[in-house]
């Protein structure tokens, strides 16, 4: 049975984690794939069924529906400028498209962590090409970040997607700013 499955099948979030922990120190999860190994993460093949904003969506596979966050990317917050842009360009990518998902982690919410694909698109790094979506400072330091870093800069330089407004905020500024009210709509 894989991590995947016994962890959906535990109810309570105290207790998941406690599960993550113990899988840590066996060494059943390896998180050395964060170095770009992709065959050292757990894969999973799912169906798209809502995007929820520009780095979150639910999946279905079989009967069971899963929340997840993309990995090492950040998009805009719900009240900041280019949210609805930033949702719309991730639906537009992936509606209704069968998904290859990388496993990376699990955020403190029980959300599965991961690198979507879909055929041989890559959708996190996309996400970043269009502007629609900041690489992570914190929690993209390693491959495939470098690249991603390059793209995020190249979109800021064409003007695409939030980079059109002015001076845009990273989501994990813009949550504990006081800039978050005197930006909204500025261009």
């Amino acid at each position: 049975m894989t991590f995947i499955k016994i962890y959906r099948q535990i109810p309570e979030r105290r207790d998941r984690w406690r599960l993550v922990f113990v899988f840590l120190m066996m060494g059943l999860i390896d998180h050395a794939a964060a170095s770009g190994r992709e065959n050292d993460s757990e894969k999973i093949y799912a169906e798209v069924k809502k995007v929820i904003d520009g780095d979150s969506l639910q999946v279905r596979k079989g009967n069971e529906t899963i929340e997840l966050r993309l990995w090492g990317i950040d998009a805009p917050e719900f009240d900041q400028p280019g949210a609805a842009e930033s949702e719309q360009a991730l639906l537009t990518q992936i509606d209704k498209a069968q998904l290859t998902l990388e496993v990376k982690d699990i955020d403190k919410y029980g959300r599965l962590v991961v690198i979507a694909h879909k055929e041989h698109t890559n959708i996190n790094e996309e996400m970043v090409k269009t502007g629609h979506a900041w690489v992570h400072i914190y929690y993209c330091s390693v491959h495939p970040c470098d690249q991603w870093y390059i793209y995020q800069k190249q979109a800021r330089q064409r003007g695409i997607g939030f980079w059109q407004y002015k001076d845009p905020i990273p989501p994990w500024i813009w949550k504990t700013s006081d800039k978050k009210k005197s930006s909204l709509g500025k261009k």
